[in-house]
């Protein structure tokens, strides 16, 4: 199944000398949650997120390009399995789209889970079969400072807010991005300190910082989202999507049993990946009048679907790509692809033709796949049959 229903061509684009609070304007402004980052035109990653939470961290001296992580650039036909792996290998949440060599849109983690409710590999999964956040938590009379310190420690971006009567709030990333990093107050209660102390230089390092304001002052403590433990993958997504939230509460009954993220649900999707076990072999290739980014292309292209095939097929198989092009020396060229696909016992061939060479390999792949679900039904069918 490919990523395509949930690329999204809505996002922002942030230069690398803009400065963190710019960037977090921006993103409030137009109600995001990240963007992508560029260097004099060039794509360079996205913000690293565990590096902003840091008690000490001035948002309107420090540079966002000082605070990258690469996350991998991801075909528009990509596969939502193969996707899921390479964000949650890179621990990227936002990832860039392109077509051809242009970045044409991006996709969220959010929406590439709403994608995966489709795939039949997630149909029967329950939230008890996922990994939970349970051993960490902060109390709501903590200090700010001592949540962040845990989530940069562990690398979570969500923590669950205890009070005497149990679950009281979440604080997230989105709330310290929103409530703490630019909170207003900071600049108010920093003015007011420096004209106490005579507009001193000393003034602004002796105000108290907000960070020892409590956990409570940040946390979403309203409207919790919650799953039970027996609900279907399915369900959790819809939550995460419809009420745009990170993470749930789980419980079983009434018994909180720890919080279900979008990581982990990510990483659960990211482990039905399977090793490689196709070779793909292209005749060709390289007497075709197309650039190396175009040729490059083809290959990526070509991976993609064999990754598709390698589940239908749950076999080791051997590719032939044949490569031609026709009317050569027009201003157009037309291109066949033939495809023979081998494993044990069996040999597929399959050909299709366009003006586009891509849309040509594509509809070739598309046929191998309609045959090899012709086959798999018509098997189950036999297996059916001989029940009886």
């Amino acid at each position: 199944m490919e990523i395509t229903s949930g690329i999204s061509k809505d996002f922002l684009r942030f230069d690398c000398e803009m400065k963190v609070s710019e960037m977090i304007g921006s993103l409030k402004k137009a109600k995001q949650k990240t963007g992508l980052v560029f260097r004099d035109g060039k794509y360079v990653g996205v913000v690293e997120k565990k590096k902003l939470l840091r008690v000490n961290l001035d948002p309107t001296s420090i540079k966002v390009g000082n605070h990258l992580v690469v996350a991998p650039v991801i075909n528009e036909h990509a596969d939502v399995i193969e996707t899921a792996y390479q964000m949650h290998k890179s621990n990227a949440d936002i990832v860039p789209i392109v077509s051809g060599n242009q970045i044409v849109g991006v996709l969220s983690a959010v929406n590439l889970l709403q994608a995966s409710t489709e795939l039949p590999e997630t149909a029967d999964v329950r939230v008890s079969d996922l990994r939970l956040i349970k051993n960490l938590k902060i109390a709501s009379s903590d200090p700010l400072a001592k949540a962040l310190d845990i989530m940069y420690t562990e690398c979570v971006e969500e923590l669950p807010v205890f009070d005497e009567n149990g679950v009281s709030g979440i604080l997230s990333y989105q709330d310290v991005l929103r409530k703490y990093l630019v909170w207003p107050a900071k600049r108010e209660f920093s003015a007011k300190m420096k004209k106490e102390k005579g507009g001193t230089r000393s003034a602004e390092a002796d105000y108290p910082t907000l960070a020892n304001l409590p956990v409570s002052s940040f946390s979403t403590n309203e409207k919790l989202i919650s799953v039970d433990v027996k609900d279907r993958f399915s369900t959790a997504v819809s939550s995460l999507v419809e009420n745009k939230v990170s993470c749930l509460a789980v419980y079983s009954g009434k018994q909180y049993l720890g919080l279900l993220t979008s990581k982990n649900l990510l990483r659960y999707l990211a482990s039905l990946e399977v090793p490689q076990n196709f070779n793909i072999q292209f005749i060709g290739l390289n007497e075709l009048k197309l650039s190396s980014d175009e040729k490059e292309s083809v290959k990526k292209v070509a991976a993609n679907e064999s990754f598709k095939l390698q589940r239908l097929i749950h076999n080791d198989f051997k590719l032939n790509l044949h490569l031609k092009s026709y009317n050569k020396e027009g201003k157009r060229q037309k291109f066949s692809v033939t495809m023979h696909v081998a494993y044990p016992g069996k040999i597929v061939e399959c050909a299709a033709s366009d003006w586009d060479l891509i849309t040509a390999l594509r509809e070739a792949f598309n046929a191998a796949g309609n045959e090899f679900t012709k086959m798999y039904r018509q098997t189950q069918s036999r297996k059916k049959v001989k029940k009886f």
